[in-house]
């Protein structure tokens, strides 16, 4: 589903109500970083809490966003960006600042056959894969 599609489906947005709005705006907003509920619902003041897990739930259902949970079992969401091909490429997060890395999908490919070559193991595209960025490496 496009992100026009998803916009525009009458099953996520019975109706274009300003707090529905509001949280396509937070989910477009947070595409390069992953958000818990607690962030849309400390940034989306005015939007009662049940509208934003009902919307969440809509949203994961619809494909437009993807739970991941950290190594320390928080469940976090990532936003899954149509135009970028975010279901078909990898995603670095770094797991001491949090930067999110998209890889391009020539570049994901490459390292999904290189890995299911060496080890037989079938890593499914859209992958979220935590480690440690550069600059946190380096203190």
């Amino acid at each position: 589903m496009t992100k026009t599609e998803f916009e525009n489906n009458s099953q996520f947005v019975k109706y274009k109500t300003d707090q529905s709005c509001k949280l396509n705006e937070f989910f477009k907003t947070h595409k390069d970083n992953l958000f818990s509920i607690d962030d849309a619902i400390v940034a989306l003041v005015g939007v009662g809490k049940s509208t934003i897990y009902r919307q969440f739930a809509n949203a994961e259902e619809k494909g437009m966003i993807k739970r991941v949970e950290n190594e320390k079992g928080i469940t976090l969401y990532q936003y899954l960006d149509d135009e970028e091909g975010c279901s078909e490429h990898l995603h670095l997060v770094c797991k001491e600042c949090g930067s999110f890395i998209h890889l391009d999908a020539k570049e994901s490919d490459r390292l999904i056959q290189e890995f299911e070559d060496r080890s037989g193991f079938e890593i499914a595209t859209g992958t979220t894969v935590f480690g440690k960025c550069a600059k946190c490496r380096k203190k």
